[in-house]
């Protein structure tokens, strides 16, 4: 960027304005590469600066004794910024301390290093400045001192600059047209980097290829004692350990596994920690797999254990067995990225209510884009995400009721994340995956994972509550909204202008919907007062035979019917006025015509079963979200370790459980019962 900016930082005694004070102050003023001045001083505080920010910045209350008052400091430093824009890692905090109590009137522009780096390199681990100063190669010696940190902000804001201008031209007008019409530095930064052109380095690099297997000429164990011997003392995992120590009960876990899958049938496994029960369940697993052609599917409750056995586990047992194995890892469909609904999501304006930008959103817009110029899977634990970023990267990700499968242009062209994923599946001879895509398996009828007849279950423990959430179902006037506005978009590609009386119908379900929520949103309040302000505990309302009748509840219940005939209505008059209209066939947006009518009807029918119409075999509720407070409406199987068993593990061959705790007053009893 070719004018003078001024990069800056401060040091203080804690992270509130108006309770904390500043101890430094640290400034770098610079045009392109050249440094042009710096500004450093101490502040005397007049309070004891923390033990911690002292351990932290290396400055002690000696150091600042003698040092000049916070306003003497101020004016220098105004005086050294002037008209300049600033440069600042989390800037907006160095700011808060210059304007409290007026001690800065000045409305500087804002040149944000962190919203930067978290745009641009949205795959880095950290977007600390230490840690973004050692990726890359930047000159920070001294970590939390101000002229050091400013210096690194200089240097880094400099490299994301030649950053942004290697960027593909295409993908910089897609981030120009994501921000057109917004007023802020981060317009600024992406036009002037455009107009100062391309500098030809290259920014997004391909991901390297995968690394060869190396040729293997052993073969599996079909033996159950001489797998579990793999893991004794004069085994090959121990000759590759410097400090390998003998572990009784994981030989022992390993010989019990081993024999069940030579047999069939069903083993529980309580295995504490130190017992090294991944390996003990992994290695007769794959042994199995090859030897007898059957893949095996290794499935967790949580992201992290299927990440430790992918990226730690497996590779180290590939390391010293005597022959190859192919294994894959499947997350849950909301982990990859929809390209269908990222583009829908990407085009919709990033505004709120009032009409004003939605800076937050533009900002997760502009580093979706760049992520996904270079992801090779589509995968979000690929991207740091923060804060409000959660719930807009659902506006993305991929839902079973919003995808078209086979019929996608993405699917047949293999782009699609989720699917690739599956085809990358298809041929390994271990699979590992979640509790919840297991159970999505088998209430898909086998469509989600390839074929398997053995299945081992670790933290089996919170199975069946992997069971009720996955069985859980949830509907908001978000849901209903996004399902009516797709209806009509795609009622428009496929048949045409809406006319005056659907256009009516659908402003009036609209209303409809937010009166029907904002009526729930208040029982809820009424019924359970602190509903949506406690993190730690879920506050909801149960809607059985009682509280239907409750006069809070009357009003919402007879609203509910008014909601359901008016979606009712317009999906009928959408689909009487498409068959009444000549136009050329368009069967891509006929299929998205036929999805969203599908979906805003399974969506409208969970409202009218909870409030009116409930199943005996579900059990029905109303809550508030924490993070989004929305009011939602909510549905489960009463029964849902039953639907675990029937649809799930009843047919398969061979089922191991295991986790760190199964058992209940030494019985594993309880857990057979659930």
């Amino acid at each position: 960027m070719e004018r003078t900016l001024v990069a800056l930082d401060l040091e203080t005694t804690g992270l509130t304005p108006r309770l904390d004070r500043i101890i430094e102050v640290g400034a770098v003023r610079f045009r392109g590469a050249e440094v042009l001045g710096r500004f450093q001083s101490l502040v005397r505080p007049e309070v004891t600066i923390p033990a911690a920010v002292q351990q932290l910045t290396g400055i002690s209350d000696s150091d600042v004794e003698f040092a000049p008052e916070v306003e003497q400091v101020m004016g220098q430093l105004v005086e050294f910024v002037g008209d300049s824009g600033v440069v600042a890692h989390s800037g907006n905090f160095d700011l808060s301390f210059l304007r409290d109590g007026e001690r800065v009137d000045t409305a500087y522009e804002l040149f944000d290093t962190l919203d930067l780096a978290r745009i641009l390199l949205p795959m880095s681990p950290s977007h600390s400045l230490p840690h973004l100063s050692r990726q890359l190669g930047l000159v920070h010696p001294r970590p939390h001192r101000a002229l050091e940190d400013a210096e690194a902000a200089q240097q880094l804001f400099r490299y994301l600059w030649d950053f942004t201008r290697s960027l593909p031209s295409e993908l910089l007008d897609r981030m120009l047209e994501v921000t057109l019409g917004w007023s802020h530095p981060l317009r600024d930064f992406l036009e002037e980097a455009q107009g100062a052109g391309p500098n030809g380095q290259v920014s997004l690099r391909p991901p390297p290829p995968p690394a060869q297997a190396v040729p293997r000429t052993g073969e599996p164990l079909t033996d159950p004692e001489a797998i579990r011997d793999l893991l004794g003392p004069d085994g090959p995992m121990a000759a590759g350990l410097e400090d390998y120590e003998l572990r009784e009960a994981q030989q022992q876990m390993a010989l019990a596994v081993a024999q069940l899958f030579h047999r069939g049938g069903r083993l529980m496994v309580e295995a504490g920690p130190g017992t090294g029960k991944s390996l003990a369940y992994l290695v007769p697993a794959v042994h199995h797999a090859v030897a007898a052609g059957e893949r095996v599917v290794i499935a967790t409750n949580t992201i992290t254990l299927q990440e430790q056995l992918f990226a730690k586990d497996i590779p180290f047992m590939r390391s010293w067995l005597a022959f190859d194995f192919k294994a894959a890892l499947l997350k849950g469909r909301a982990n990859y990225v929809s390209l269908r609904r990222w583009n829908r999501y990407l085009n919709a304006p990033s505004r709120r209510a009032d009409g004003s930008w939605f800076p937050e959103e533009v900002k997760f817009k502009l580093r979706m884009l760049v992520w996904l110029a270079q992801s090779p899977h589509g995968d979000r634990s690929e991207i740091k995400l923060n804060g409000l970023d959660d719930l807009f990267w659902l506006r993305a990700a991929s839902t079973a009721d919003d995808c078209l499968a086979a019929h996608c242009e993405n699917y047949k062209t293999q782009s699609c994340f989720y699917w690739n994923s599956r085809r990358a599946a298809a041929d390994a001879d271990l699979i590992v995956t979640n509790h919840a895509l297991l159970l999505a398996d088998a209430l898909g009828s086998g469509s989600v994972l390839p074929d398997y007849q053995h299945v081992v279950i670790d933290e089996a423990h919170q199975l069946e509550e992997a069971a009720v959430d996955t069985l859980t179902v949830l509907v908001g006037e978000e849901e209903l909204l996004e399902s009516l506005e797709g209806t009509l978009t795609w009622y428009r590609a496929a048949c045409g202008p809406l006319d005056a009386g659907l256009k009516e119908s659908s402003q009036r379900l609209k209303r409809d919907l937010s009166d029907l929520f904002e009526q729930l949103r208040s029982v809820i309040k009424q019924l359970q007062p602190e509903a949506g302000t406690r993190s730690s505990r879920d506050e909801n309302v149960l809607l059985d035979g009682g509280t239907r009748a409750l006069p809070e509840l009357a009003a919402a219940v007879r609203k509910a019917a008014d909601t359901v005939r008016s979606a009712r209505d317009l999906a009928s008059s959408l689909q009487t006025g498409g068959t009444q209209l000549e136009l050329e066939p368009n069967p891509r947006a006929e299929r998205e015509l036929e999805l969203f009518l599908g979906q805003l009807a399974v969506r409208a029918r969970l409202l009218e079963e909870a409030l009116q119409q409930p199943r005996p075999d579900r059990l029905y509720w109303l809550g508030i979200e924490r993070r989004s407070s929305r009011a939602v409406v909510q549905a489960a199987p009463i029964h849902a370790g039953q639907v675990l068993q029937q649809r799930a593990l009843a047919e398969k061959e061979t089922v191991v459980f295991t986790s760190a705790s199964l058992a209940v007053a030494d019985t594993f009893d309880y857990f057979k019962r659930g």
